[in-house]
């Protein structure tokens, strides 16, 4: 058990001030972004309705805030973790075990990245509220907002299943690409494409994607999440034999 565990402690080391330092990065800029944006949003009779709030998260363009941190994590994690390639390839561990583990070390930085998101429209909307008449707002005003602003949709879609499932299986698709292009980088492969393309995807579409396309993506995603399974054990297999 020690050991195994030590596999994941590995891949927390590997990245963990750089993906922190982007994190707190993105969120104290939003943090800042909103300090500013927020009395400008204020009418004189400090009565208006919660669309505003909406307004403040995309006039101030939190999904490209949340755009930069979503490229930068990738491309810290992905490559820090290439550049101490040699250390992980002398752990005495199969490597469908260091893959997985790296899989998901790489989710709870996504999921770290998500949280401080949300901990930061919290806090802002904690900011927004104080300023408000309280007959303007309701209990449910920040759920209204998370419907009112497509930035704050794509984050929790809420009752918006087809773009859960699109969140879920795109996020899902890049962490497993990510891991198994490692993989294959440790083992001698070429410079992967797939999971560029999938953060690629995540980049363009984050925050403005066509409902009409949703199920394509979904499926999409999936198929390619499937192959990069089956290039996984395709290349632990040949790894035993040889």
């Amino acid at each position: 058990m020690k050991r195994k565990l030590s596999i994941p402690a590995l891949w927390v080391s590997m990245t963990f001030w750089g993906a922190l330092c982007i994190i707190i990065l993105m969120a104290a800029s939003e943090l800042v972004g909103f300090a500013v944006a927020i009395p400008k949003l204020i009418p004189e009779d400090r009565t208006y309705y919660m669309v505003l709030y909406s307004d403040a998260v995309e006039n101030l363009g939190v999904k490209y805030f949340y755009r930069a941190a979503l490229a930068l994590l990738f491309f810290w994690i992905f490559f820090s973790c290439r550049a101490r390639a040699a250390t992980v390839s002398r752990l005495s561990v199969s490597e469908g075990s260091i893959t997985l583990w790296h899989a998901a070390v790489i989710a709870g930085w996504f999921l770290a990245l998500f949280a401080a998101q949300l901990g930061v429209i919290y806090v802002s909307y904690g900011w927004f509220h104080k300023t408000v008449d309280p007959s303007a707002v309701s209990g449910q005003s920040l759920m209204i907002a998370f419907y009112e602003s497509p930035t704050l949709h794509w984050l929790i879609p809420l009752a918006d299943w087809p773009l859960l499932l699109a969140d879920a299986a795109l996020y899902m698709s890049l962490i497993l690409s990510m891991a198994v292009d490692s993989h294959l980088l440790r083992h001698g492969g070429r410079v992967p494409m797939v999971s560029g393309i999938l953060a690629a995807v995540l980049e363009v579409f984050f925050g403005s994607i066509n409902e009409k396309y949703l199920w394509l993506i979904i499926a999409g995603a999936l198929i390619l999440a499937a192959i990069q399974v089956i290039r996984l054990v395709k290349s632990c297999k040949e790894e035993a034999i040889s």
